[in-house]
């Protein structure tokens, strides 16, 4: 069994090997657009949290590099411990990019005054009075700020001074870099993959942006900047307050991509399998009573995916949770499983109708209600409802119950005044009903709350990779 779904690993030699959310196509026609476009260009490719926008971009630079593109993959989130992006991107780059800039002697020669000239404009960003006392020329817990500032001397004459300096140096970063750059992206540009951007400290966000924007903004270089836009436009009004945070942030970005919601079934497919369930459901299969268990499961939860408009992290999240759920329970026991993946969702979306489930005593009546309330349209999720319904009434006793349910759908099976649909729907109640009822394998209701509850006291926080 597994806690949680793994990240997806991309197959460097195979970048579209198990490609569940069919993004071949969307990767082969941007590829393409980037063959054609002039540079420099910033791409974003916006995608909310749980969108998969890491996997996406993941593919894509692998299939850019099999494509004879030179790529960088740069994590945002994980180097904002550095003071300054730019140290931190060239020191990615150094990395990253080694033999791609040092495949000659004239190219190795102005990567390394990139490098020294990068490392003099990041000092020169801090404010001066860290830049001394982290250099020792002043220890800040003995000198005071009037002090400091004799010492340092706040002229209008330095600060001119100091500027016309750094702007030779940003100048001279940009020639050494078109230098470096200029014979290997003749045929196809540096393509630059920047991802968790929206994770990021506010601050360091907009840094990084500006530092691309004012040094890497020449021809040779694309950057594709991965992120959740909305959440990247509170990082800027968390920094500048209230602005127009969308229209800053067109400042940095030529284009933007927003990535299309993929259809979930078969990423619920591929988690099933990574979470150990598909193994679980198959150990069942060898009694005949579990039979359609899987498929009944699985058509469940698309179900209630499509009616409340979960993204690619609600599935897995629901689905971990689920995965608890039924992995805590006998495996010679028919767990009623699209029952528990009912009622984990109604959990989370209706905790009044759910705590009254919980409560002894209680009637079914409001919960059919509820199923019923969110009655799909399409006849097959109708189907999965119905068995969702059975399968809550045959879970507790006949003295349970609030009503004789076996006879309220005999008299609609049985009414020729009922529509067809209706007829449908009482007929896979009723059978459900009638093949699981009183069943010693069956788990009881009371029995599966427990489990449901339990879960309840696990968290599964955001995994860093994947977003």
């Amino acid at each position: 069994m597994e806690l949680k779904a793994r990240k997806f690993q991309v197959n460097p030699e195979s970048p579209f090997e198990g490609d569940l959310l069919e993004r071949r196509q969307e990767i082969e026609n941007l590829t393409l657009l980037l063959r054609n476009m002039n540079t420099p260009m910033v791409l974003a490719v916006n995608g909310r949290w749980g969108s998969g926008k890491s996997t996406f971009v993941d593919m894509w630079s692998k299939y850019l590099e099999l494509e004879g593109f030179p790529v960088l993959n740069f994590n945002a989130w994980t180097t904002d411990f550095s003071e300054d992006p730019l140290v931190a991107f060239l020191g990615e780059m150094n990395t990253g990019l080694d033999s791609y800039l040092t495949a000659s002697g004239v190219r190795n020669e102005a990567w390394e005054r990139c490098k020294k000239i990068g490392g003099v404009i990041a000092r020169r960003s801090l404010p001066t009075v860290v830049r001394l006392v982290t250099a020792g020329v002043l220890d800040g817990n003995e000198i005071g700020r009037e002090e400091a500032m004799g010492l340092l001397g706040g002229t209008a004459s330095e600060a001119v001074e100091a500027y016309e300096s750094t702007k030779s140096a940003i100048d001279e970063f940009k020639k050494h870099l078109s230098d470096t750059l200029e014979v290997a992206t003749k045929d196809t540009p540096l393509v630059i993959f920047v991802d968790e951007l929206d994770r990021c400290r506010p601050t360091y966000a907009i840094e990084l942006l500006e530092r691309i924007k004012h040094l890497f903004d020449q021809p040779g270089i694309v950057f594709v900047l991965s992120l959740d836009k909305e959440q990247l436009c509170h990082s800027i009004g968390a920094v500048y307050g209230e602005i127009d945070a969308a229209g800053y942030l067109r400042r940095f970005i030529d284009l933007e991509y927003t990535l299309p919601n993929p259809s979930p079934e078969t990423y619920i497919g591929q988690l099933i399998s990574s979470l150990g369930l598909g193994f679980f459901f198959e150990q069942k299969n060898k009694n005949s009573l579990f039979k359609y268990e899987k498929d009944h499961f699985k058509g469940t939860f698309l179900w209630l995916c499509g009616e409340y408009g979960f993204t690619l992290r609600d599935i897995e999240q629901y689905l971990s949770r689920i995965s608890l759920a039924l992995h805590s329970t006998p495996a010679n026991k028919f767990t009623f499983s699209s029952l528990v993946v009912f009622l984990i969702v109604l959990r989370q979306k209706n905790p009044v109708l759910y705590s009254g489930l919980v409560k002894e005593g209680h009637t079914l009546g409001d919960s059919i209600d509820y199923i019923h309330s969110i009655a799909p349209k399409k006849r097959d999720a109708k189907f999965y409802m119905a068995v969702v319904e059975g399968y809550l009434i045959a879970s507790k006793s006949r003295d349970e119950l609030d009503r004789d349910y076996d006879v309220q759908y005999k008299e609609i099976i049985e009414n020729d005044n009922e529509s067809v649909e209706n007829h449908e729907y009482a007929q896979t109640v009723f059978e459900v009903i009638r093949q699981h009822r009183g069943h010693g394998h069956i788990v009881p209701l009371n029995e599966i709350l427990k489990r449901v509850e339990l879960t309840s006291q696990f968290s599964f926080p955001q995994r860093e990779e994947e977003s």
